[in-house]
């Protein structure tokens, strides 16, 4: 609970009693791997923020291939936003990755806390400004930065998870094949 009061923390002052006010929103919970959160086709009434552990958030192409869109390990968080904002059917799907304990808010509580504390209202429109920025940022990325280049990136964003995601998982994130991250992973 402190590591989620500490991330809050980096964008707005909080006193202790608010912290405590604002925890009480949140459900703690725990899964074990490969276990299923979000489906798409589901409204995703919730956003999760990851205490240990971590997940991801993947499309299904047509042919049953994943790409997968984030990964969210420790102090991250994670929701198809479009889904809970708009309250639409959600596109993806969210799975853990490995055990992962992380922190439950819902749509409902949401709008009862920022009731009674408006400044998580700034709080969470700077983290929305900041999924906008690495979305786009993201895109770019796909459209113009090397392979190679992409994969170092996502070391260094991903320090905690790069040697505990499979390949696989890594290699759609970055757009590539397995086999060419395993190529450029043996020549680095």
């Amino acid at each position: 609970m402190e590591l989620l009061i500490n991330n809050i923390r980096r964008y707005i002052s909080l006193s202790d009693e608010e912290a405590k006010e604002i925890m009480s929103f949140f459900e703690l919970n725990k899964v074990s791997k490969k276990i299923m959160l979000l489906e798409k086709g589901d409204e995703s009434d919730f956003t999760l923020f990851v205490s240990s552990g971590c997940l991801k958030m993947y499309s299904l192409d047509k042919d049953g291939i994943k790409h997968i869109i984030q990964f969210a390990s420790e102090d991250w968080w994670i929701s198809d936003l479009y889904s809970f904002l708009t309250g639409n059917p959600s596109e993806y799907y969210i799975e853990s990755v490995k055990d992962t304990s992380y922190l439950k808010l819902t749509k409902e509580q949401r709008e009862i806390m920022l009731e009674k504390h408006p400044k998580m209202e700034r709080f969470f429109r700077i983290m929305c400004e900041y999924n906008i920025i690495h979305s786009r940022k993201r895109i770019v990325d796909l459209m113009q930065t090397p392979a190679k280049e992409r994969y170092e990136k996502f070391c260094k964003m991903y320090p905690t998870i790069v040697n505990d995601v499979p390949l696989k998982h890594i290699a759609s994130y970055i757009g590539v094949t397995p086999e060419f991250l395993s190529k450029l992973r043996s020549i680095r």
